[in-house]
């Protein structure tokens, strides 16, 4: 029995999606702001590696008439997981001791529209990869 590669793709897109979801409460589980800073870091780092490694993958593959616009949503993913990543960095672990309303609403909204993005944007990948736009 084979799997296919877009049932892995939307899985990975949907443990990814969680992950950042649920990540600042993961890692705020932790006492220690030296490990949730490194923890932070590398979970970051390797969800960057794998989102360059898709987006390689789609430029090498080049199967789609939809192939610019795969690559551009895969860029747009990038540039949200970098603000996000910045964002949660430099909020969370610099500025914890200082706790102001403002603040935690904007990281919230910014939380909540790079997760909307996120999700928007695999739906939008699946449908351009979707039979009707393959080469022939």
């Amino acid at each position: 029995m084979r799997v296919k590669k877009e049932i892995i793709l939307v899985s990975s897109v949907i443990i990814l999606f969680a992950l950042l979801l649920f990540l600042p409460n993961i890692i705020d589980l932790i006492p220690s702001k030296e490990v949730k800073f490194e923890i932070a870091v590398i979970i970051s780092l390797l969800v960057f590696l794998l989102l360059i490694y898709v987006t390689y993958s789609d430029i090498r593959k080049s199967g789609f008439t939809t192939t610019v616009y795969i690559v551009l949503l895969d860029i747009i993913v990038i540039i949200v997981l970098v603000v996000l990543t910045y964002n949660y960095i430099y909020t969370y672990i610099h500025k914890s001791n200082e706790i102001n309303i403002e603040i935690l609403l904007r990281n919230i909204n910014i939380r909540t529209v790079s997760l909307l993005v996120f999700l928007c944007s695999s739906i939008l990948k699946n449908f351009l990869e979707s039979k009707r736009f393959k080469k022939k």
